[in-house]
């Protein structure tokens, strides 16, 4: 999710809160006490490696590529805000763009989160209305996991557990994921549904099920040792099914649905990502048997790519929560294969990856049934960086100039994946020292083929939103929002000077006067950034809102304190010399039109605006007097 997040504008917020038809029939209480619960820097640190600095807290961002953070976190105004690609708003919007929830799923998720009960749907008289097919896939996926739980631990699946045993997985690592067997008849789970009323439709959507061509429904996984995939909120959102005895395919997956989309998700990455984070490393394996060895011997930093073809999106879902990874797949041909294909998405995505070679005809289960833990580790401990890996496998096999040609073409066709230039022309010093050739020939054949691939690629909007602003708002009048969303006792202030008068007619203006009015004259208002960021429909005019408020470190309050009262000030002259300008340019067309009338009534005008000045009244002189359009014929 590049660039900025949402329906295209630079920072989504949530929805309208008070709309029912968004909350799902949630009161707007709820969602106000959920708001109050919630510690934003605690959500989105379960997505993104945060550190403090100043009052925020800063980190890479999640919605677009980036080396150098520019994602904030601001906790006492419950908001994030990205530098680099604009996307902002609250905990809500947070979840919707990250995980693509919808908001009553993420009002949900979050209740659960800081134990808000909710009411209960059904209670409602349109609740029906309101379950969308997302929350009817989320719900069919966990029943089935109940139910291929359950199936487990009967009588007929015996030879299911004993084959779990003879693979040493303990029963808390069984219980813990969830693993279940789907029996062998055609339609016992379907069966199950319908007991439940549940609708079939939801199922099929689900992958659960296959309709057939006479129109009834047959279950899709049979005979299977069922292994639940989930999210990283801990949702089952598919399933892994391994045949027990003879049939094809050998791993049957869900296909995709509202909830899966292949390539997207690493198997045990919900379980495993406090792990990682901890150990500062992930450890990158192929299947899911492979994990669940791991992490049965007790290494737990650890994710599986569900045994296809590693993908773009789950390179950078592993970025989220760790630099570093060690690439474990299996010793065979196919495995270095597999390697050899990830090695340019590490690269791509500036990663310090890490290719672990395992002893000949071991994939990592086979490696900890034969080694050990403490062999398992002791492979870690040899690994190569994965530019290593590349040079020693690819470029030292080839003995002939044409071979060695195509190596080298390989290898600066490879080094266009490294973003980092640094990274990139040490990685060409390599080639060079290894081939003997010219570094400069090969820095630039590197160089140009860089140029194409970063011209080819889109990157973040960064200020374009900003720019489109800057004839639609005035700078001082933004300062004096800012400066009054930060402190607030500033509003009776701007009362007693009359500030919001000299504002020009607009949305700034219109948000001035919603924040004043909530603060009150008192100034004991409290202020939700929540509310003021949604009432604004202008994207570049929100976007400058949120700047503004992620600043990292404030000024000491004696320096804002000169810094209202000089922006007020400029504000207000600033009004006065535009006013003065105006009356200028109609008296010299009323002089050029020969209109003696006006010109006089214009002259008494600026008269009365000079006095105005001088006492600093500018009510007397808004835009909708009657001068402001009389024009006077000539007689």
């Amino acid at each position: 999710m590049p660039g900025s997040v949402g329906n295209g504008d630079p920072c989504t917020v949530c929805p309208a809160e008070g709309n029912t038809r968004l909350t799902g029939y949630v009161p707007q209480e709820k969602i106000e006490e959920i708001r109050d619960r919630i510690d934003i820097v605690h959500l989105i640190s379960e997505y993104v490696v945060l550190r403090k600095a100043g009052r925020n807290f800063i980190g890479l961002c999640p919605f677009h590529k980036e080396k150098t953070p520019s994602f904030s976190v601001r906790p006492d105004k419950q908001i994030f805000y990205c530098f680099g690609c604009g996307a902002g708003g609250n905990a809500f919007s947070f979840l919707m763009n990250m995980n693509g929830m919808t908001f009553p799923e993420a009002v949900r998720y979050l209740a659960g989160k800081t134990g808000v009960i909710l009411p209960d749907p059904k209670d409602h008289p349109h609740s029906g209305e309101q379950v969308t097919e997302r929350e009817q896939v989320y719900l069919a996926n966990k029943k089935a996991a109940h139910w291929f739980a359950r199936n487990l631990a009967s009588e007929e699946s015996a030879h299911v557990r004993a084959y779990l045993a003879g693979r040493g997985m303990s029963q808390e690592v069984v219980e813990s994921f969830r693993l279940g067997y789907a029996t062998e008849g055609w339609s016992a789970l379907r069966t199950s549904f319908e007991r439940e009323k549940v609708p079939l439709p939801a199922v099929e959507k689900a992958g659960l099920i296959i309709k057939g061509k006479e129109g009834t429904y047959y279950d899709r996984f049979r005979g299977r040792l069922m292994i639940p995939i989930e999210d990283t909120e801990g949702r089952v959102i598919a399933f892994g099914g391994r045949v027990m005895g003879q049939g094809e395919p050998k791993y049957l997956n869900s296909p995709e649905s509202p909830v899966y989309i292949k390539g997207r998700h690493l198997y045990g990455l919900n379980r495993s990502k406090e792990h990682i984070r901890k150990a500062g490393h992930a450890i990158l394996v192929e299947g899911y048997f492979d994990f669940l060895a791991l992490w049965n011997a007790g290494v737990h930093p650890v994710v599986a790519s569900l045994g296809t073809a590693l993908t773009k999106e789950q390179v950078a879902l592993l970025r989220r929560y760790t630099q570093k990874v060690y690439i474990t797949f299996d010793s065979d041909e196919a495995g270095k294969k597999a390697l050899m294909r990830s090695l340019e998405l590490f690269l791509a995505a500036d990663i310090d990856a890490w290719a672990v070679s395992l002893p000949q005809g071991c994939d990592p289960d086979s490696c900890i049934q034969t080694y050990g833990k403490d062999g398992f580790l002791d492979a870690l401990t040899g690994a190569l960086p994965i530019e290593t890996y590349f040079l020693d496998r690819v470029l030292s096999k080839e003995r002939t100039v044409a071979g060695e040609k195509n190596a080298v073409r390989e290898a600066v066709h490879l080094s266009t994946s490294i973003t980092d230039p640094i990274s990139r022309n040490l990685f060409l010093r390599r080639v060079s020292e290894r081939f003997g050739i010219d570094y400069e020939i090969l820095k630039r054949q590197g160089h140009d083929g860089y140029k194409h691939v970063a011209s080819t690629e889109e990157g973040p909007r960064m200020n374009t939103q900003l720019d489109i602003l800057k004839d639609q708002a005035d700078k001082l009048e933004l300062a004096i929002v800012h400066l009054i969303l930060e402190n607030p006792r500033r509003v009776q202030d701007v009362s007693d000077l009359g500030l919001l008068d000299y504002f020009s007619e607009g949305e700034v203006k219109s948000i001035a006067q919603k924040i004043v009015r909530i603060v009150g004259k008192d100034g004991q208002g409290a202020v939700n950034m929540d509310d003021v960021i949604h009432a604004i429909d202008n994207p570049p005019l929100r976007e400058a809102i949120l700047r503004g408020v992620m600043e990292e470190n404030p000024p000491p309050a004696e320096v804002v304190e000169r810094m209202f009262f000089d922006t007020a000030e400029q504000l207000r002259k600033q009004w006065f010399k535009k006013r003065h300008r105006n009356l200028q340019m109609k008296l010299v067309k009323a002089q050029r039109d020969g209109n003696g009338e006006l010109c006089m009534c214009l002259l008494k005008e600026k008269e009365s605006l000079i006095r105005q000045e001088k006492n600093g009244d500018a009510s007397a002189h808004r835009e909708s007097d009657s001068l402001k359009s009389r024009e006077i014929p000539n007689g």
